[in-house]
């Protein structure tokens, strides 16, 4: 929304076709997702109920980066808002990301062949499987299957000025009066968990902070 109402990196905004109203080149960057993928095992067929269903025959052991370092873009391709963004993640840009996970593939299998959750699991991975098994074929392994949670932060960083933010303290668009984002899309650096209840708090904040202003015009506040 910013974009194409003219506020962010001239530089897109130009090759979009868009009017620079107000620089602002740290619009659509400091893109950061969490990132998860899982490994997963056959189950023992003869469980107890009382345990474990055994009418269902796998478990995963869920992975999750919570913090990473890479750092991602969201721009606008055109000043046709019905055109999809374009979305550069770069994830494993950064390479401890990919280290991380290297390693956490790695423990899941230690705590799967670890008692007691050894004696509930057939022994037999299924994904990736036996046939991914060096630091390097997992590696690659991750490059190709790696998820996301969808909890898309910083594009709208709260962060200084010339830290290429783009809201203040209070929300507000740097160089404007009245424009305010209101979404997990200020957050600088990542949360290490969901991000629902960090969005809660963010419109408490927003909500105490404009206890003054008439209703009617607290619409021009939120974008």
């Amino acid at each position: 929304i910013l974009e194409l109402s003219g506020i962010g990196d001239p530089e897109v905004l130009l090759k979009a076709g868009i009017d620079v109203q107000l620089s602002l080149p740290g619009v659509g960057t400091n893109v950061q997702e969490h990132l998860y993928t899982g490994v997963t095992y056959r189950k023992y067929s003869r469980l107890s109920p009382s345990i474990l269903d055994p009418t269902k025959r796998h478990m995963s052991l869920v992975l999750a980066l919570n913090n990473p370092f890479s750092r991602g873009s969201i721009h606008i391709r055109s000043n046709d808002f019905r055109m999809q963004p374009v979305i550069d993640p770069r994830i494993f840009e950064q390479p401890y990301d990919l280290i991380t996970m290297v390693e956490l593939v790695k423990f899941a299998r230690r705590i799967a062949h670890t008692e007691p959750l050894a004696g509930l699991l057939s022994g037999t991975e299924v994904y990736p499987g036996p046939q991914v098994e060096t630091d390097e074929q997992i590696a690659e392994w991750l490059k190709d299957t790696i998820s996301t949670t969808y909890h898309t932060v910083g594009s709208c960083s709260m962060l200084p000025l010339e830290d290429d933010g783009v809201v203040d303290a209070k929300l507000k668009v740097y160089g404007t009066t009245n424009i305010r984002v209101v979404d997990i899309g200020i957050i600088p650096l990542h949360v290490g968990g969901h991000t629902q209840g960090t969005l809660g708090a963010l419109r408490s904040i927003l909500r105490s902070r404009m206890s003054c202003i008439p209703c009617w015009m607290q619409l021009w506040h939120i974008v």
